[in-house]
């Protein structure tokens, strides 16, 4: 009996090791973007979904039907987040281009998250000229699992 126990284990460990361990379960989440320098706006919230988390990426499908991967090592984290439509800042719609992340993973209270910091270029339409001004904004953001509706 007792062989047959260490059998059963050493069977189930050799399963569980080979198997491709997740940092980040997959399910809906949210990019809360915060600026810091350049451009001034209200924090920018996207909501995706992760759709495939091994050890080296994560892919990401948003309400635009992309798909953005974010590549892992270890903790670290880093990729594009594309961003389609306009979003009300100063007054006016600004035309984001995409998010250039940088962060960290981690877990704190059984929820998973990545921080860290972005960079994107905003185009903000000059009614004078009747052109698009090129501006830049960078800051912080936050990348939660998220359980609303």
């Amino acid at each position: 009996m007792k062989k047959f126990i260490v059998l059963i284990a050493l069977i189930g460990l050799v399963f569980f090791s080979s198997c491709e361990k997740q940092a980040l379960p997959e399910g809906r989440y949210e990019f809360v973007f915060k600026s810091t320098t350049g451009a001034v706006m209200q924090p920018v919230t996207l909501l995706c979904v992760a759709v495939e988390s091994t050890k080296e990426y994560l892919i990401l499908e948003n309400n635009w039907t992309c798909s953005d991967t974010l590549y892992k090592d270890g903790k670290n984290i880093t990729g594009t987040i594309t961003h389609h439509g306009t979003i009300s800042g100063m007054g006016r719609n600004m035309f984001f281009g995409p998010f250039h992340i940088t962060g960290i993973c981690d877990k704190k209270k059984g929820k998973h998250y990545i921080s860290g910091t972005f960079a994107s270029e905003i185009l903000v339409p000059n009614v004078q000229e009747e052109k698009l001004d090129t501006t830049y904004t960078s800051g912080t953001f936050e990348f939660k699992q998220y359980f609303g509706i």
